[in-house]
């Protein structure tokens, strides 16, 4: 076996399907190397074909298509947006952000950044971030991802006392789309379906 991970031990759970007629499984799978370290898996299996017409798999949950597919559609439509929108506020205003939070103090960037989304664990990794590559690369090299939209635009409200109506615009859109996909997000989850457990068995 060496290095190489193999199958070392399978168990599965079977639920009951949410028409009621069938079930669907659930294979939790341990996979082992030599040096005994281990990685596990899970696979989801809908055995009714009359429930996998309406529900998919989201992150090991069951879950109606077309709200899946509604969520799915609109986070794309987003990712579009925030794309251009980055562009947009990059280009306007990256020169001026660097400047400012230059002289502002970590902690108060840190704190900052967290509200507007930033996902920093801790303010000693965030300052040996910026310590190691400087302010000026790790400002754009975070600011120009489009997945860091709020942040920019969170930082750019922070900065100006006065916004041009293209700003107050894109504020409005990344807000309206915010919003929707919270409603979708919370709509997708609220049609999640969990089984009733009928069998459990190593395999």
């Amino acid at each position: 076996m060496g290095n190489k991970y193999e199958e070392h031990f399978r168990s599965r759970r079977t639920f009951k399907c949410p028409c009621g007629e069938s079930s669907y499984h659930e294979d939790h799978v341990t996979y082992m190397n030599d040096y005994f370290n281990k990685n596990c898996e899970t696979f989801c299996t809908m055995d009714c074909e009359k429930c996998a017409i309406i529900y998919s798999l989201w992150f090991h949950e069951w879950v109606k298509k077309d709200k899946l597919g509604a969520y799915n559609k609109s986070n794309e439509e987003f990712k579009v947006w925030a794309e251009n929108a980055t562009h947009q506020l990059y280009s306007r205003y990256i020169d001026k952000i660097v400047q400012f939070l230059s002289s502002v103090a970590k902690t108060t960037w840190h704190s900052k950044w967290i509200s507007f989304g930033n996902s920093v664990n801790s303010i000693g990794t965030f300052r040996k971030d910026i310590n190691r590559v400087g302010v000026d690369n790790y400002v754009k090299s975070e600011l120009k991802r489009s997945l860091n939209i709020g942040i920019l635009i969170g930082t750019v409200q922070w900065i100006n006392t006065f916004l041009t109506e293209d700003d107050i615009q894109l504020i409005s859109e990344h807000d309206q789309f915010k919003a929707k996909l919270k409603h979708l997000h919370d709509q997708m989850r609220n049609s999640k379906f969990v089984g009733r457990l009928i069998n459990s068995e190593d395999i």
